[in-house]
Parts: C-alpha cells; sequence; structure tokens
C-alpha cells in the first residue's frame, strides 16, 4: 500500500509564525470590536477587510500591528514583546506602503492605502505615549495621528471620483451621517464657544488666518456640543476624527507650525476626546494632549483655555497655574 512520503528533510517544514496567527485571531474576535460601535463597520473590519488584506501583505502587517498594541494593553506579562512586534509589522507596512502612494492607481490600490492609512491612525493611538517624541515619523508639537487625516482625505476624494460603491462604502457613509448630525441646529447653535470667536476676532489681525479660525471654531461647535449632550453609548469613535477631517486642509496646518490661536482652538477639542475616552484607543489622549496644549500656550494664551481644562478635570503642573 502506498503511503505519502514525509514533507521532506527534518527542519525543511514551511514556517508557521505561530504569533501573527494569535494575533489574527485577536483581531477577528476582540480587535474589531473596538474599531467602531457600529455593528455594521464591525462585521467589516471582521470579514471583507481581512479578505482584502489577504491579497495585500501590507494591510495585513498593519492589522496584525493594531492587534498588537491591542493584547499588549491585556497582557502585561507580555507587553514589551508585544508591542516590539508591532512596531516590526508596522514599518515594513509603511515601507511598502510609502512606494505604491507613489501611483495611486485603480480602486483596488486605494482602497488598500485607504485601510493602512485607518490602521496607521489606530496603531498611532495604541503606542506608548511620551512626551517629548512623536509617534511616527518626523517630529512635531503633537503627536502625527493628529494629522494624518490630510492624506486619508485625499485617498477619499480619490475614489469618490469614480462614484464609488465599493466596499468602504458603509465607512464612508457612517462618516457622512456623523457629520451630519453634528450639524444639526440643536448642536450649532449652541454659543459655548462664542468667547473663542470673540478672542480671535479681535486679537488675530491677519484676515485669512482669522478666517480659517472661525471657520475651525465653526465645525468644532456642532462636534463639541454633540459630545457634550451624548451618553459615550450613542457616540462612535469616529466622532474623533470628523472635525480633523473637515478641516485638514486649513486648520491643521496652523496646529503644525503651531500658533498659539490654533493650539487654544485645539484645546477645547480635547472635550471631545475625553467624551470618548469608554473607548480604549482613545484613553488618556485628552489629558496628554492638554498637557501639551499647555506646553506650548504662552501665559496670556493659556488663559483662553481655562473652560475645556475645567471641563475635563485637567489639573496644571505644580507651579504653573494660571
Amino acid at each position: 500500500m502506498h503511503t505519502p512520503s514525509s514533507a521532506g528533510p527534518a527542519g525543511a517544514e514551511p514556517p508557521l509564525n505561530l504569533l501573527d496567527l494569535e494575533l489574527l485571531h485577536n483581531f477577528t474576535t476582540a480587535t474589531y470590536t473596538t474599531l467602531s460601535s457600529d455593528c455594521t463597520i464591525r462585521e467589516l473590519w471582521k470579514t471583507d477587510i481581512i479578505r482584502h488584506a489577504a491579497r495585500h501583505d501590507y494591510v495585513m502587517r498593519s492589522i496584525l500591528a493594531v492587534s498588537a498594541l491591542h493584547l499588549s494593553q491585556y497582557r502585561p506579562e507580555k507587553k514589551n514583546d508585544y508591542i516590539a512586534h508591532a512596531y516590526l509589522q508596522h514599518q515594513a507596512a509603511t515601507h511598502t506602503a510609502v512606494s505604491l502612494m507613489k501611483q495611486m492607481d485603480g480602486t483596488e490600490k486605494c482602497e488598500a492605502l485607504w485601510i493602512f492609512s485607518i490602521l496607521t491612525m489606530y496603531f498611532a493611538l495604541g503606542c506608548p505615549r511620551t512626551s517629548n517624541t512623536s509617534l511616527l515619523i518626523g517630529e512635531s508639537a503633537f503627536p502625527d495621528w493628529i494629522f494624518l487625516l490630510s492624506g486619508v482625505r485625499k485617498l477619499l476624494y480619490r475614489l469618490q471620483s469614480s462614484s464609488y460603491s465599493g466596499m468602504l462604502s458603509p465607512i464612508l457613509a457612517l462618516g457622512a451621517k456623523r457629520w451630519e448630525i453634528s450639524h444639526d441646529p440643536k448642536f450649532t447653535e449652541s454659543k459655548v464657544l462664542d468667547s473663542l470667536g470673540d478672542l480671535m476676532s479681535s486679537t488675530v489681525p491677519d484676515e485669512s488666518l482669522r478666517g480659517i479660525y472661525s471657520e475651525a471654531i465653526c465645525e468644532l461647535r456642532g462636534q463639541l456640543n454633540l459630545a457634550l449632550s451624548s451618553s459615550f453609548q450613542s457616540l462612535d469613535i469616529m466622532d474623533a476624527f470628523v472635525w480633523q477631517f473637515t478641516v485638514a486642509e486649513t486648520f491643521m496646518p496652523l496646529l503644525q507650525v503651531p500658533t498659539q490661536e490654533a493650539v487654544a482652538i485645539f484645546a477645547y477639542f480635547c472635550v471631545v476626546l475625553n467624551k470618548l475616552e469608554g473607548n480604549m484607543w482613545l484613553r488618556g489622549w485628552s489629558s496628554f494632549l492638554m498637557s501639551r496644549a499647555w506646553e506650548i500656550l504662552d501665559a496670556n494664551h493659556r488663559g483662553w483655555i481655562r473652560w475645556p481644562i475645567e471641563e475635563i478635570g485637567w489639573i496644571a503642573p505644580s507651579g504653573h497655574g494660571n
């Protein structure tokens, strides 16, 4: 009777990376639930996006990196190992993605790059925070995930220019829905940011800058009041990105400079993040970013952000009260 031959000489078995298998399992059983509170979006991350990642190794590496950071929060005995592996996978994914971004042709390539960009934001949110280093490439006063939406926005425009109706449509639809909700008159007509707007009008001499700041405040008003009037259960992690996405090409470059006025406006956005801290990816970010804002602002502009400081319960460093 014929019996199958062995796989080959000893040591010639195909490699099996148990860590990556563990991370893929974790993503499809647990991590995906943290990426949205919307059931349709969760299912998309769990199924269609995983199938898509099987055709694009850099997307799969990004998934593994995010899963590793997720697990690092719950396995303290292996935390450093998970974080180190997350960095390795993310660096490899970034190397491939950056080269592909030079020529974004074809819907599937744009979809893959868009997924990579979103996962990169989660990766940056989940990385260990330090007070003096940037989380990704380059250095800035604020962590780089805050500015990544500019690239996401460009990819979105490319998809929408072709009447896109592909697998990412539910995510795009949810983003549009969250924007529409925040622009309901009951949120946009609040006077919460009126005093900040008055300060900008009376102290910023440049008309074009005043216009940018005014637009940023106007867009933030609805988002802020939505967060203040809602329970965590009615908010989605996407609410942390709607405002930044809207002002990505106008206001965000000023935050990268950063100007005192831009930092003051951004401090008010920390209230939105604070209301979303039930999500593990956003936990602790409102206080961390408020501390960065405080460090950057001079004594005069620190006085502009008393309300958001009080709203999130942040305490200035000893000896630096205003």
